[in-house]
């Protein structure tokens, strides 16, 4: 599941700030975890996520939220990967 990989990973990022890291988990959990976190993380297309950005801005957010996002959700696929 990508709640898994996602906690794990900001958790081992030890190099953030403090702040960093607080924002980062709300970011998680107040809109990752609501709208893909049960999924199966092999069930998840490019396409998908595309998708979960574009209703992220229809719904008024700023490009530069969206940017956050995806800076968590990169490198969670990336390590999600790498472990198989």
């Amino acid at each position: 599941m990508l709640n898994d990989f996602g906690e794990d990973y900001i958790a081992t990022k030890y190099e953030l700030k403090a702040s960093t890291r607080t924002n980062y988990k709300y970011m998680y959990t107040k809109y990752i975890k609501e709208n893909i976190e049960m999924r199966d993380i092999a069930s998840i297309r490019y396409s998908d996520i595309k998708k979960f950005y574009g209703e992220l801005l229809k719904h008024g957010f700023k490009p530069n939220s969206v940017e956050i996002i995806q800076t968590i959700l990169h490198p969670v696929f990336n390590v999600a990967v790498k472990d198989g």
